[in-house]
């Protein structure tokens, strides 16, 4: 399956918006990969508005997700065995690594791809007595942060396992999720979610005092970050897309503010 058929068939699942396909190279650009990797950013576009269907039907509900996941199959033809070829994620595979064995780069991504869909099953389990930290390990994968760059390693031929880059980029996984939850906690508050920072703090402190505190951990998080990149131990390829990351976040929600307002982003 090539870059073509995968986004013919990405845009047969139900549901599928080709806005999507927008959202996602809006954020891939942002990120300066178009740039630092023009090979594989058409690809990460691809795989990011799959990711934003695959929410989407998540936040639908465990059927609606239940009934993704089935179409997916038939339509990929996905393998049984795993929980990621379970999830459609086997064309994706596909496409993007027919030409590229990798044993360990195709590990860890099927890793990361895994824990992308166990975050989004496992937000459903959320409640008021979660901790922050807890919220954290649960939610962060489906920032897909840490998916882009084991996606960018197998592509590109790269290795960002290091402690430094590790550090790095869990500290932008986990800032993308926050930054998404500030924005878009009014719509979840509708829907019932507390699947989010902001809510999960405003069942014990208020909502002024819970926004507050993840501007404040998102302030921190950026001063991290900041000394990340001053001590320069981290792959370049992720120190330079790391403050674009950063910036695109905001300017992203600006953007396409009707993702985080409306009832199904």
């Amino acid at each position: 399956m090539n870059r073509d058929d995968l986004e013919r068939s990405l845009c047969e699942l139900p549901g599928f918006s080709r806005k999507s396909l927008d959202l996602a190279a809006s954020l891939i650009d942002g990120y300066g990969l178009r740039a630092l990797a023009p090979r594989a950013a058409p690809l990460l576009s691809l795989q990011m508005a799959f990711f934003f269907w695959l929410d989407d039907r998540f936040d639908e509900g465990r059927a609606a997700a239940h009934a993704a996941e089935e179409t997916v199959d038939s339509l990929f033809e996905a393998r049984p065995g795993t929980v990621v070829e379970a999830r459609g994620f086997a064309a994706i595979e596909q496409a993007l690594f027919a030409s590229r064995p990798a044993p360990a780069q195709r590990a860890r991504w099927r890793a990361s791809a895994a824990a992308i869909v166990e975050a989004m099953s496992a937000e459903a389990a959320i409640t008021p007595r979660t901790t922050l930290l807890e919220y954290a390990l649960i939610a962060t994968p489906t920032a897909t942060i840490t998916h882009l760059f084991a996606t960018l390693a197998w592509i590109e031929d790269l290795r960002f396992d290091d402690r430094a880059t590790a550090a790095l980029v869990r500290r932008l996984a986990l800032h993308a999720r926050l930054h998404n939850d500030l924005r878009s906690m009014r719509r979840d508050e509708r829907e019932g979610s507390l699947a989010n920072a902001v809510l999960i703090e405003a069942a014990q402190h208020g909502i002024d005092a819970a926004r507050a505190s993840v501007e404040r951990t998102l302030a921190q998080l950026e001063a991290s970050i900041a000394v990340d990149l001053d001590e320069a131990r981290a792959h370049p390829l992720v120190r330079g897309v790391a403050p674009k990351m950063l910036a695109t976040h905001e300017a992203f929600y600006q953007r396409f503010a009707e993702r985080y307002a409306a009832a199904a982003h």
